[in-house]
């Protein structure tokens, strides 16, 4: 009977902790800036740079907070999705209320935004 049990117990257990497990392309988190770089002029814009402590927090609901020195200076919606780009898919983001998807790559723990238009900036922000 204890036998059975701790079988039960264990294979529950395991089947609740397989949604701790997440693709390479998860975005969800709390990222903290570190870089953006691009524009017309090519500049590169730093925390240190810009006075600017910011955080991007993708929530479970697709959400996403936009933290500036503490303060909420964004608080919308975002959808997740695949873009044909050269002939390959990546993973794009979409953003309530911008006109074009960004392009995001997660590397370790890096997220790289490349928003898919023309003269924009290129933002870098590591998982807090």
């Amino acid at each position: 009977m204890i036998r059975n049990s701790l079988l039960i117990l264990t294979i529950f257990l395991m089947a609740s902790c397989s949604g701790i497990l997440t693709d390479s392309n998860e975005i969800k988190g709390s990222w903290e800036w570190v870089k953006s770089y691009g524009g017309i002029a090519g500049q590169t814009l730093t925390p240190d740079t810009e006075g600017v402590d910011q955080q991007l927090i993708f929530l479970k609901n697709r959400r996403f907070l936009l933290i500036s020195n503490g303060k909420t200076t964004r608080d919308g919606r975002y959808e997740r999705t695949d873009l044909e780009i050269a002939g390959q898919k990546r993973p794009a983001v979409k953003f309530e209320s911008d006109n074009w998807d960004t392009f995001y790559e997660i590397s370790n723990d890096t997220l790289y935004l490349t928003p898919n238009c023309r003269d924009c900036f290129f933002d870098i922000y590591v998982l807090r």
